[in-house]
């Protein structure tokens, strides 16, 4: 049976069982697997094609590396630290007139350490260390009551240069939203709102 061919760019390279420890991807040890990450949505081509049986027999797709439009993602070992690297491509949703007149398109990513969760199942991300060394002034602000609807400005920082550790406290839990199945996909949900969405006490931005 022909398929109309939907192509993915994959990364693959390798992580240790049960640490945070990155691994060499030519490393000799039987003690690790290899992660494939899906760089980018399938897309349509004009090409058909007929795979072989089991072609792809044991690897799995379904866990999701980024929710945003990254790509072209490139990996290396750093051998000092112990620890692989990642970083790629951020695509932007604006449109073409929009690009020119701001004269750029996409940005980007900052660099991030990935490592493998206890249970060797899931990919974890989270920015190197040294983002820290670039932080500046900080400004502090705390016990603040944000109500839905309203704007609370910080001052003496730019947007454009913020690094944001934020810490929610919900004061009760009566007044929170049920949470429906259907709505934990946030792909989905961007592509039917394509919007951000509003709840009682959350909200999603696409």
């Amino acid at each position: 049976m022909k398929i109309f061919a939907a192509p993915l760019i994959l990364v693959i390279f390798s992580f240790l069982l049960h640490r945070e420890s990155g691994v060499e991807a030519s490393t000799e040890s039987m003690d690790h697997i290899e992660y494939k990450i899906p760089e980018k949505q399938p897309y349509r081509t004009s090409y058909h094609f007929q795979p072989q049986q089991n072609w792809m027999n044991g690897t799995s797709l379904d866990l999701r590396f980024d929710y945003g439009k990254f790509y072209a993602s490139k990996s290396f070992f750093d051998y000092p630290k112990n620890r692989r690297i990642l970083w790629g491509w951020v695509n932007e949703s604006d449109s073409s007139t929009d690009d020119i007149e701001k004269g750029w398109v996409g940005l980007q990513s900052i660099p991030r350490q990935v490592w493998l969760d206890q249970s060797g199942k899931q990919l974890v991300q989270w920015p190197i260390e040294e983002v820290e060394k670039l932080r500046d002034k900080q400004i502090r602000i705390t016990g603040k009551e944000l109500v839905s609807g309203t704007t609370l400005e910080v001052s003496g920082i730019t947007a454009s240069q913020a690094d944001v550790e934020v810490l929610f406290e919900l004061p009760e839990l009566e007044s929170a939203e049920w949470l429906d199945a259907s709505e934990v996909d946030p792909q989905l949900l961007c592509s039917q709102e394509y919007a951000s969405r509003s709840g009682i006490i959350d909200h999603l931005v696409c």
